[in-house]
């Protein structure tokens, strides 16, 4: 009795395949899945890590390009900072130079006053004229640069005698209206250096126009002899 061998079922052109099979032949592993065959895992793909390392780089580029900015707009910012305050203090250290000679200049021509007012008087014997001594007084007043018009009145005064005294003093005021303290100053050590027979007694101020300008009431003193005597 013949027995009929085993033959392999055949399907039919129609019959759809097998839905197993035909998922693990189109579609791949997933990454990170357990192999079956070695028991390893599934390598990522090669170029994920590489993608993401030119990102992190541009991110710290940018960043190292605002802090460099930062940091050259600080240090213009503090450049022009010391530019002003280098020449806010060369200005000031010129204008303390300036009133120091001034003050200085000042300073001596008071001791030169004060010495010359010290030193014997001469006297004269027959006085000077009004028209002689207002000569004087504006030759002075050009050679210390002191304006022709501060000069606003000239008030001679009746010649004083002390007891017992040979000489009378003669006084003749001089009236200055807004002028500067330099100028009058060199006035009264040119008037009295240039005449030895004069002296300045006495200044008085008034407060000007402005703080740098004054009024002056300048009392310039000779002696003549005493003609009642």
């Amino acid at each position: 009795m013949k027995t009929r061998s085993e033959q392999p079922a055949v399907r039919d052109a129609g019959e759809p395949a097998d839905v197993d099979a035909g998922r693990a032949a189109t579609f791949p592993p997933a990454v990170g899945d357990t192999d079956a065959t070695d028991g390893g895992q599934i390598p990522p793909a090669a170029g994920s890590s590489q993608a993401s390392a030119p990102a992190h780089d541009s991110i710290a580029v940018t960043r190292l390009r605002r802090q460099l900015m930062l940091l050259g707009l600080g240090c213009g910012v503090a450049l022009v900072v010391c530019l002003v305050l280098g020449s806010a203090n060369r200005r000031l250290t010129a204008e303390l130079v300036e009133r120091r000679d001034r003050a200085q200049q000042l300073a001596a021509d008071a001791r030169a006053i004060v010495a010359l007012r010290q030193r014997p008087q001469e006297v004269s014997e027959a006085g000077l004229p009004d028209a002689d001594l207002l000569e004087r007084v504006n030759h002075a007043m050009q050679t210390a640069q002191l304006e022709p018009e501060a000069l606003v009145s000239t008030l001679p005064q009746p010649p004083r005698t002390r007891p017992g005294a040979a000489q009378a003093e003669v006084v003749n005021r001089l009236l200055f209206e807004n002028v500067r303290l330099e100028p009058l100053l060199r006035f009264a050590h040119e008037l009295v250096t240039a005449n030895a027979e004069l002296r300045v007694s006495a200044v008085q101020f008034r407060a000007g126009r402005d703080e740098q300008r004054w009024n002056a009431d300048v009392s310039v003193t000779y002696w003549v002899l005493d003609p009642h005597r």
